[in-house]
């Protein structure tokens, strides 16, 4: 039997960013509320005509193969998301992300995924994703990730919530259209 823990978090907002709310719950997988450690989230998504189908893949983090800068909390010369202080190295980063719409590759650009450390692939449900009346910014999300239609954009958000033990918190929107990745949002979680 699965328990699960409401959890109410202010965000504080990535520099240039918005601030929102997130309302999250965790389910564990186990009696020990162990959750299984996605190493690849594979999913297809389909809206009317538009097919599109998307793959991160999650890689291990060897410090050795990164530039890491402590005085300045920097990871190859980016300010890392999902890394809380540098007394733990990250585990994980996404590697691979892949995005084809009606066939056609769709380019992810590096600089879009790579500063985002211990990612949360798992998939979530997109009915868990609150529609209709809201505060301005607020969503709620399980932890993991998922697909969801946006129609007032008309485009695909991915929606990636991760919160594991000893990293910081963070959810990041990745806002895809036939022709591209047209911007991402994210925020840290706090307490």
């Amino acid at each position: 039997m699965s328990t699960r823990l409401p959890l109410l978090l202010p965000i504080v907002a990535l520099a240039g960013m918005m601030v929102v709310s997130l309302r999250a719950e965790t389910t564990p997988i186990d009696g020990n509320n162990h959750q299984q450690d996605w190493a690849q989230f594979d999913r297809s998504f389909d809206h009317g005509d538009e097919q599109i189908h998307v793959t991160i893949t999650k890689i291990p983090f060897h410090a050795q193969e990164h530039r890491i800068s402590k005085k300045h909390w920097k990871i190859d010369g980016t300010t890392p998301i999902g890394v809380d202080g540098f007394e733990v190295s990250p585990k994980s980063g996404i590697g691979d992300f892949k995005i084809t719409w009606n066939g056609h590759e769709i380019p992810v650009p590096r600089e879009l995924y790579s500063d985002c450390y211990s990612p949360n692939l798992a998939p979530s449900d997109p009915a868990r994703y609150r529609s209709g009346k809201r505060k301005s910014g607020e969503f709620i999300a399980e932890q993991g990730t998922m697909l969801r239609w946006n129609d007032v954009s008309n485009e695909l958000d991915i929606i990636m919530v991760s919160f594991e033990w000893a990293s910081a918190p963070y959810s990041m929107i990745w806002h895809v259209t036939p022709h591209g990745v047209r911007s991402r949002e994210g925020a840290l979680l706090g307490s």
